[in-house]
């Protein structure tokens, strides 16, 4: 349920120090993978199923009960799992440095956090995404507690759908800080297209984008 730090598994082996991640089928009353735009088959896992996914570490195991390091932010709906997760890249950041992009990126990303636990970017400039639709100034996946603070991501080559993405949240992630960034110019300032849990966006300022929808 919404608010425990312990759940009781029926198979599989998970010792203290795992990170998992726990989800169940979508709850209709929170969440729809068919928008305005059609089914969303890459969201959640890229599967278009599961959408609302929590990323934790397993702090301690008594038989088949595990301890959390954090609540579950949602009461689990159906069908509840689990999956194993490892972090090829732990505690490295990116700081005080501007990039522009002179050539197009095509669908490429400036910045990519991917498998990235506990990484950090902090005081960089970014600027021209790519014209291609995927392009984002930063782009995480299935990454845990990471920092976007103190920077400025501006500009892009094409505002047609799914390119000029300013921070981009794509897949499974949980427990980020998006803190004082300044977004300009981009088709969407900030894009959670495939979900996230206990994300915070704070002070952030955004202005100048291609639409109005944050």
């Amino acid at each position: 349920q919404k608010g425990d730090t312990t759940l009781t598994i029926s198979s599989g082996s998970v010792s203290a120090g795992d990170w998992i991640s726990v989800f169940a089928d979508n709850d209709p009353s929170l969440v729809s993978v068919d928008g305005e735009d059609g089914h969303c088959s890459w969201c959640g896992d890229n599967t278009g199923y599961r959408v609302m996914q929590q990323m934790v570490q397993v702090t301690a195991v008594n038989g088949s009960k595990l301890t959390l390091s954090r609540p579950l932010y949602y009461t689990l709906y159906k069908n509840p799992e689990y999956r194993k997760y490892s972090f090829p890249t732990q505690k490295a950041g990116y700081e005080n440095f501007k990039v522009t992009a002179t050539g197009d990126i095509g669908a490429s990303q400036i910045i990519l956090l991917q498998g990235c636990l506990y990484c950090w970017v902090k005081g960089v400039e970014t600027q021209n995404t790519g014209s291609n639709s995927g392009s984002a100034h930063v782009e995480l996946d299935f990454s845990y507690g990471n920092e976007i603070r103190d920077s400025y991501f501006h500009d892009q080559r094409s505002g047609a759908s799914g390119s000029g993405y300013g921070v981009y949240f794509q897949f499974v992630n949980s427990d980020h800080k998006v803190e004082n960034n300044i977004m300009q110019h981009n088709r969407h300032w900030t894009v959670f297209q495939g979900g996230g849990s206990g994300i915070a966006m704070l002070y952030n300022y955004a202005d100048d984008g291609y639409t109005d929808d944050p």
